[in-house]
């Protein structure tokens, strides 16, 4: 049974508190049975995609709509995610301290914010995992949105991939990209995403609000359907940060500069047309 994690990110300007990461897994056949139901929903709420930024106010484009309409939207969201993910997983990183703890070279270049919270979302992965005795590897589909983020996620990908590869593991899969306007997965991740997001900025986010049915995707274990549904949160604190600038500080003072997403990327291309070259 092979696995597939949608991804996708909330928080993407640099004022925002937090940087996050929101994840679905499933395998084909649930991605197939919740984009049917996706299609569904959005036909009877007339809507052409759930983006959440849209239902936010003051500047959502759905942001008027009524606060019953919401609630039975977000319920029916709430429900098909629950239905169909195997489980979910959500990373946040505080920005201001990835901002200030890594070089400006290092943060735009190389290790962002969502990096390290995709990178952070891959240890929930692993995790689960090793937990389930879970053999095959997991593939990654990521939002190709206009922030461009999923460009240092590849960057993340290929540092997790040279890790595993050190350790003798075989966990990660390939990773892609997509557009979430018509891949339903991408847009349940970022529901997800953007939940968790708002629920780190704002402790009482949701309650007794139009967003209240969104709650229940992120809290670690529910009961749905006779079943139990499970959410990997991830919160990496300052401390984490400082963690992760210090060996970063390290690698450099060793080695010199660290390389740019796009020489990764570079690398990691080429080195796959010689495999694919002499047939590996």
């Amino acid at each position: 049974m092979a696995l597939t994690c949608y991804c996708d990110d909330s928080g993407s300007h640099e004022e925002s508190k937090y940087a996050a990461v929101g994840g679905i897994v499933m395998d084909k056949k649930r991605f197939i049975a919740l984009h049917s139901r996706w299609y569904d929903i959005l036909k009877e709420f007339r809507l052409d995609k759930i983006h959440m930024k849209e239902f936010s106010r003051p500047h959502g484009k759905h942001c008027t709509m009524r606060r019953e309409m919401k609630i039975a939207l977000f319920e029916s969201v709430a429900s098909a995610i629950l239905e169909f993910k195997i489980y979910s997983v959500s990373a946040t990183v505080p920005q201001f301290d990835v901002v200030r703890l890594l070089s400006r070279e290092t943060y735009h270049g190389f290790m962002g914010a969502y990096a390290l919270a995709f990178t952070a979302a891959y240890s929930a992965n692993n995790y689960v995992g090793k937990s389930t005795g879970y053999i095959d590897r997991m593939a990654y589909l990521i939002d190709k949105g206009s922030n461009h983020h999923h460009e240092q996620l590849y960057g993340a990908h290929t540092a997790i991939l040279h890790a595993e590869k050190k350790m003798g593991w075989s966990f990660t899969g390939a990773i892609a990209a997509d557009v979430d306007d018509y891949n339903y997965g991408l847009q349940a991740a970022d529901v997800i995403a953007w939940t968790h997001h708002r629920k780190v900025e704002s402790e009482n986010f949701g309650h007794e609000g139009e967003f209240e049915p969104l709650r229940k995707l992120i809290e670690w274990k529910i009961e749905f359907q006779g079943r139990t549904k499970l959410h990997i949160p991830m919160e990496i604190p300052s401390n984490g940060v400082e963690f992760f600038a210090e060996r970063m500080k390290a690698f450099i003072d060793v080695y010199g500069d660290l390389p740019s997403w796009k020489e990764i990327l570079a690398s990691h291309a080429k080195a796959q047309a010689e495999n694919e070259e002499y047939g590996i």
